[in-house]
């Protein structure tokens, strides 16, 4: 997705258009199909009824949710720079019935949490500093989210696996 995001600014500071609505399409499949996907293929084998379910759910509401929107409130896939210079998704803007995908995806996310609690506040906390910030712009929001969980598993690998592997040898 960050790659994405770098193609979308410079298509914003070219005002390539064309590039523009381009990487807005992947950028909405990679949001709404690949990681809500990718988070239900990672639960543990354990977990397959759970994992068969939330997949039939989530992807038939993405199918009604989808269906509606091309019928009465049609994808605009363009992507701006909004008034906090944070890039502004056209195409993740949802009405009012529409972001119950949007809860629904946050919730997988949470799911997977759950085994991990400190990794759960983490997102809840940078929720509420990106809804207070930047009034939910969903460009803010991905933007904070991706660089703690990097910055959790980058604490991780270089102070807690190897402090714990010491711990080991003593």
């Amino acid at each position: 997705m960050q790659l994405v995001e770098y193609f979308l600014w410079k298509s914003i500071k070219t005002k390539d258009l064309v590039r523009n609505k381009l990487f807005s399409v992947v950028g909405w499949l990679l949001i709404w199909v690949v990681q809500p996907l990718a988070v239900i293929l990672t639960l543990p084998t354990k977990y397959l009824s759970i994992k068969t379910t939330l997949f039939l759910f989530y992807f038939s509401i993405l199918l009604i949710v989808s269906v509606y929107k091309k019928l009465y409130n049609p994808v605009q896939f363009i992507t701006q720079v909004n008034t906090n210079n944070h890039l502004r998704w056209k195409w993740v803007e949802l009405a009012k019935y529409e972001k119950i995908l949007c809860y629904l995806y946050l919730s997988l996310g949470f799911v997977l949490a759950v085994k991990l609690p400190i990794i759960t506040l983490i997102i809840l906390l940078i929720l509420l500093y990106s809804y207070f910030n930047y009034y939910m712009s969903w460009g803010s929001t991905w933007c904070s989210l991706l660089n703690s969980i990097l910055l959790f598993f980058l604490i991780k690998i270089l102070f807690i696996l190897p402090y714990k592997e010491y711990t080991k040898l003593c």
